[in-house]
């Protein structure tokens, strides 16, 4: 008898295979833009070495919508590697740090295909009810 392999899954039901996937391939597009266009730059990055594993809350000034999620996965990526106030190196982003979630409004995360796909690396959808109609 088979025996049925089940697909290893994120809390919110993602499949793990396509966060990583997602995360990788936006992850570059993010390194060229914070490393090639832009200049990112980082302070504090030591302060990523004693966190604990879990349970921290990071909160972002939202000034674009994705760019602060994918600094924030490049930057947490380079410090899963030992690699502090600096992220500019790629190849952190073939083992990422996949236990990062962020939150965003359920009615962005739907509005299109790209949205949609990078609600894989970790969205936690929320419904804003004094949005609605």
């Amino acid at each position: 008898m088979k025996k049925k392999i089940i697909p290893y899954r994120d809390p919110f039901g993602h499949p793990i295979w396509a966060k990583r996937a997602v995360i990788f391939w936006f992850g570059l597009i993010t390194w060229y833009r914070c490393n090639r266009v832009n200049k990112l730059k980082i302070s504090g990055g030591e302060h990523l070495e004693n966190l604990p594993g879990e349970n921290v809350l990071f909160v972002s000034n939202h000034q674009t919508y994705f760019m602060d999620v994918a600094s924030m996965y490049l930057v947490f990526s380079h410090a899963k590697h030992k690699i502090y106030n600096r992220a500019d190196r790629f190849w952190p982003f073939i083992n990422p740090k996949i236990n990062l979630f962020y939150i965003a409004a359920k009615e962005t995360m739907r509005s299109g295909l790209l949205p949609r796909v990078l609600a894989l690396s970790g969205s936690v959808s929320i419904k804003r009810t004094w949005r609605e109609a």
